[in-house]
């Protein structure tokens, strides 16, 4: 089994990096409210106290506004806050503090980083209500105290804290190429199947429709239509006109098949136009494009004479979509006829809400005169809501009012 391409995401953003320089004068003096052992000492952390913090005026970094401060809680914290305005600010950011060494040496103290997002205060939005970010214990009074990394010089400490800011994150979700072996190319079956019909290759009967001659294949028809399969499989050739069914020869299979290649099968009931849809529905799948609004009811007609009941299915559809109160009545005479219950229950449904209307169009006539006044009765039985005996089966030319060549007349239909 082929394998399937993986496909990969990756994730990137927008961002610029700062760095804040802060030199913290009197180091020893800071008010410290818990010790580096975490216990508390008798210093408050309250509004009061907050006055002996060293911190900074607004800094400038990355476009935005900071103020820094040193807090004393379980050893020295660096508060980081947002000093800008807004109230839909939402910064993410990446913090990172270096304690410098003042002897000249290069050892200087780089704390871990840490990544902190500043946000508008649920209650209120405004930006000073931030919640700050924190780096704690960046440095231990150890390292402060031991004069010979030059953390502390003359009880001054510098301070360097680097902000990143990031902008908009974005996704990208990338396919590797397939490799052949996992590709699956598109078919080829309906074109392949259509040329066929179209250039006659290796047909092995004629079909006669008027003057136009279709070279066809046996084993895609009988494939495609009960009808032409019954019809093939007992070896009948189709000679005559009228209904389509021809007349039956009385040759032997051998001779049949021979009288099937060199006569061919004459049909007359059917327009050369509408054949070759019903063809190519049967070869590709699908009719031309607008064929079937063009002739959607000869189509109806064709699909359910030689029994291709998708495409019976496809026009009952479209018959439904331009039903109007004009044709509604002629087409539930063709839903009856042509044996479509879905056309005709959707034709009865429209009569029912536009009764008036419909009685009055031309074709009622049409439909008080079929079966003698049967459709009338269903008509009226639906728009009172009271079932009627089945009608589903079909009925014989002669029971169907129609005439011995067959077709009911097609002038109202289209209207």
């Amino acid at each position: 089994m082929a394998s399937v391409p993986v496909q990969s995401c990756t994730s990137s953003a927008t961002k610029t990096t700062e760095t804040l320089e802060w030199t913290v004068n009197g180091w020893d003096g800071l008010p410290r409210w818990y010790g580096e052992d975490g216990i508390s000492t008798n210093s408050k952390f309250d509004s009061a106290s907050t006055t002996l913090l060293p911190k900074t005026e607004n800094m400038v970094a990355c476009g935005e506004n900071w103020q820094l401060a040193i807090i004393w809680i379980a050893g020295p914290t660096l508060v980081v806050k947002y000093a800008g305005s807004g109230s839909n600010v939402n910064i993410a950011t990446k913090l990172s503090v270096t304690v410098v060494n003042q002897a000249g040496g290069t050892n200087s103290l780089k704390n871990v980083n840490r990544v902190h997002v500043f946000r508008g205060n649920a209650n209120n939005g405004a930006a000073n209500s931030m919640r700050p970010g924190f780096i704690q214990k960046f440095i231990s009074s150890a390292d402060l105290d031991d004069a010979s990394k030059g953390y502390k010089v003359n009880d001054r400490v510098i301070i360097q804290i680097q902000i990143t800011k990031y902008g908009a994150f974005t996704h990208t979700v990338a396919t590797p190429d397939p490799t052949p072996a996992s590709v699956r190319p598109p078919s080829t079956l309906e074109t392949d199947i259509g040329a066929l019909l179209k250039k006659g290759h290796g047909s092995d009967v004629a079909i006669y429709v008027a003057d136009r001659t279709f070279n066809v294949h046996r084993t895609i028809l009988m494939a495609r239509s009960p009808y032409f399969q019954a019809y093939f499989a007992n070896s009948k050739a189709m000679t005559g006109s009228g209904s389509g069914s021809g007349s039956s020869s009385s040759s032997s299979s051998s001779s049949s098949d021979a009288s099937l290649e060199v006569d061919g099968i004459k049909i007359s009931d059917t327009e050369p136009d509408v054949f070759e849809q019903l063809l190519k529905y049967m070869y590709n799948g699908k009719c031309d494009e607008g064929a079937i609004e063009a002739m959607c009811e000869h189509l109806l007609m064709a699909a359910n004479h030689y029994q291709c009941d998708n495409l019976k299915l496809i026009c009952q559809a479209k018959l439904h979509e331009g039903l109007t109160v004009a044709n509604a009545a002629a087409r539930l005479v063709l839903s009856e006829q042509m044996d479509a219950p879905k056309l005709k229950e959707i034709c009865l449904a429209f009569i029912a809400h536009h009764a008036g209307e419909v009685m009055a169009s031309e074709g009622w006539a049409d439909v008080a005169t079929y079966n003698k006044g049967g459709l009338v009765t269903e008509a009226f039985a639906y728009l009172a809501g009271v079932p009627v005996a089945d009608s589903s089966k079909k009925r014989s030319a002669e029971e169907a009012g129609l005439s011995a060549g067959g077709q009911w007349p097609l002038a109202r239909i289209f209207s």
